[in-house]
């Protein structure tokens, strides 16, 4: 039986489920007594299979049907394999942690990356701009693995610099979320829209200068390591150019998709402007790390952390993938589809709010009682949201 886009999406979809049922124990256990599981293990497989098994299956879902409506077979194996290896992870990060069974799956999920890879470059030779902002995501995709594999040798040699151990997955993470994952989602977005040759050479200029702001301004993922003061003016210098740029092209997002913008639902539109904001907050708060007292106070805080890492994978690449799915029409927009990407939505915001709150406010000596409990709620909230998607697609009514 040939699987489907709508299949595989659907698959996606309940990945994404299981994602926030792993986020959700985690918050439990932080707030109340669970002797169930490891956290550190818990924390692994959530965010292993978050990565693998909802974001990059989903983007390798959208862009192995590129130009096409179906994914065609060679992309539908790498797509079961990938599956596999993301489901192996998430149990046996539980049960193990990072033992030999959870790094053969891993290095296994990259080797399917660079084979995807190879697939892509091959069969989408034209340099159209969103092809162009695609393969520099994909390319990120790839350098990201260095880190990996740094990591992957010091544990298995048992010889751990803890500087360069922080310094590999910040490194994984950054190439990940600003680069895989930011650039995969502009070209995207990028398809959906008619470009004239003016605004296609404002977008071709903007991708050159993130592309090497994206290399530079790792420095901001280590600026607890000691750097020579004219790599931080240089990384202080392509924060702003990001930023800049980033209006650049967000102006020509809105000229340039408000015809179509006008007939969307508005649930869509509304998940739409909170993507906007949540990826303006994020070149904002690059921008804050830039401030002497404000970058040793998020360097030591783990939440503040853990908030800008789920603003970039919940607000942002999330929602814009669940989004995307309805504004190309590839899933059906229904009553209970609606209501659970209300709920959802919600749910993200006051996620962000709260871990937000929870971090920043020490900074002004405020600090909020509950929020963990509060957070465990939250959580719920988007878990019933995810579920209310989930079964709206299997409905045929609702």
């Amino acid at each position: 039986m040939k699987i489907t886009n709508k299949n595989w999406l659907f698959i996606s979809i309940f990945n994404l489920f299981i994602v926030v049922i792993l986020g959700t124990i985690m918050r439990y256990k932080i707030a109340f007594e669970f002797p169930f599981f490891q956290q550190k293990n818990l924390l692994h497989s959530h965010s292993h299979f978050a990565f693998s098994g909802w974001i990059t299956q989903t983007l390798f879902i959208l862009l192995g049907s590129f130009q096409n409506q179906l994914v065609s077979k060679k992309y539908n194996m790498l797509l079961v394999i990938n599956l596999i290896c993301s489901y192996g992870m998430l149990f046996s990060f539980i049960m193990q942690g990072y033992g030999l069974i959870s790094i053969i799956l891993s290095t296994l999920s990259i080797i399917i990356t660079y084979f995807f890879v190879y697939y892509f470059y091959k069969d989408n030779k034209e340099n159209t701009i969103s092809n162009i902002w695609i393969k520099g995501g994909l390319f990120f995709n790839i350098f990201s693995t260095l880190g990996t594999f740094c990591l992957a040798y010091m544990l298995a040699t048992k010889n751990i610099n803890e500087t360069i151990y922080y310094s590999s997955i910040y490194f994984y993470l950054h190439f990940q979320y600003n680069g895989w994952f930011f650039f995969s989602i502009i070209g995207l977005f990028i398809k959906n829209l008619s470009l004239d040759i003016k605004t296609t050479k404002q977008l071709r200029n903007s991708f050159y200068v993130f592309f090497i702001s994206c290399i530079i301004t790792y420095v901001l993922s280590i600026l607890w390591v000691k750097i020579p003061k004219w790599l931080f003016v240089l990384t202080a210098i392509f924060t702003f150019l990001n930023f800049y740029f980033w209006l650049k092209i967000q102006y020509v997002f809105i000229i340039k998709f408000k015809e179509k913008y006008r007939i969307l639902p508005s649930i869509v539109k509304r998940i739409l402007l909170i993507i906007l904001i949540a990826t303006n907050l994020k070149f904002l708060l690059q921008i804050g790390l830039l401030i002497d007292d404000l970058k040793e106070f998020v360097c030591t805080n783990r939440t503040i952390i853990i908030g800008y890492l789920h603003l970039v994978f919940l607000c942002i690449v999330t929602l814009f993938l669940l989004v995307i799915l309805f504004i190309e029409r590839i899933l059906d927009l229904k009553k209970n589809t609606i209501l659970g990407l209300k709920i959802f939505s919600l749910g993200v915001v006051l996620n962000q709010v709260f871990l937000f709150a929870q971090g920043g406010f020490p900074y002004f000596n405020i600090y909020l009682p509950f929020t963990n409990e509060v957070l465990i709620y939250i959580s719920l909230l988007i878990l019933v949201g995810v579920l209310l998607v989930l079964i709206s697609q299997i409905n045929k009514e609702y």
